[in-house]
């Protein structure tokens, strides 16, 4: 969504050593709270006529939605928890903290719809990082949405901990699983190619460290999990 005139906006009117300050959460609260109020009040404005020029059809999709729906994901984490009390991958994540390049860029579809007055809710997501400063911007935009689902409890608990709530927030399944439509032939072919049986299978998604999200050791543990879990279901 635009990321090199979005930038260029927000530092026109901040200038680039405030931006990285508000990245590193070394901002005044007073501050950080007032590019808050411009990230959501006024650069959405501003940007307008710029997505209206360069993407015309990004605006036009969420205009002409009834209802925005921000699918499942990890995309709206902004750093890592474990890695600051743990100085052998801290390091490795430093990437990952990008609020202007990844978070926000990310978020704009939201943003954007609040802006325009369009409803909007949160599938399901996964929450273990929403820092300082951008736990911020989350507990002025979400209140705003019709709904906003986590899809694991210790994600409901992380951000209602920090403060971020809305009036229906709940446990929502990841839109994979929570889609009601079905197609039976499809499934039964699938079966078959397959040489499957129902309920003599089963399915695991795993989380590498591979993919940049989280480091090696939590992946080890996740991977423990998934071994363990196998072994007492094929033992049954």
């Amino acid at each position: 969504c635009q990321p090199p005139v979005v930038l260029k906006l927000v530092e026109q009117r901040w200038g680039r050593e405030r931006m990285e300050a508000f990245a590193l959460g070394d901002l005044p609260l007073a501050e950080a709270q007032a590019m808050v109020d411009y990230l959501l009040d006024e650069m959405p404005g501003e940007l307008l006529p710029h997505l209206e020029r360069d993407s015309p059809a990004f605006v036009q999709a969420i205009r002409g939605c009834d209802f925005l729906i921000y699918n499942s994901g990890t995309v709206m984490n902004f750093g890592r928890g474990e890695p600051s009390v743990d100085p052998t991958v801290s390091s490795a994540l430093l990437g990952k903290r990008n609020f202007w390049g990844v978070t926000l860029i990310r978020i704009m579809p939201l943003i954007m719809a609040n802006y325009l007055k369009v409803p909007f809710g949160v599938n399901g997501h996964s929450y273990d990082a929403m820092d300082w400063p951008a736990v911020l911007l989350f507990r002025k935009l979400f209140p705003g949405a019709a709904f906003i689902g986590a899809r694991d409890p210790n994600s409901l608990a992380y951000i209602r901990g920090l403060g971020v709530t809305n009036s229906k927030m709940d446990f929502r399944p990841d839109s994979t699983f929570f889609i009601e439509d079905e197609d039976p032939q499809w499934a039964n072919r699938f079966l078959a190619d397959h040489g499957l049986k129902p309920k003599q299978f089963i399915t695991l998604t795993i989380r590498s460290a591979k993919q940049g999200y989280i480091p090696p050791a939590r992946e080890a543990e996740h991977m423990a999990c998934l071994r363990r879990f196998i072994e007492r279901w094929t033992s049954q």
